[in-house]
């Protein structure tokens, strides 16, 4: 990750095992990710398996 802080860049690295990382198969596989989805991935989450928030409601 190649990122800019206050007065240059830094180059942020993580080594990834086997297999641990989904790489897309195609363009059309290629995901646009938030900050938190990228802490999700580098933490070795599955983000293909999450889900949105659940919103309640009363029933009485």
């Amino acid at each position: 990750m190649l990122y800019w802080a206050e007065n240059g860049f830094c180059i942020w690295m993580k080594r990834l095992e086997k297999e641990s990382f989904r790489w897309p198969e195609s363009e059309n596989d290629v995901l646009e990710v938030s900050q938190v989805t990228l802490g999700w991935l580098l933490n070795g989450l599955d983000v293909s398996q999450a889900h949105h928030s659940l919103h309640y409601s009363s029933t009485g």
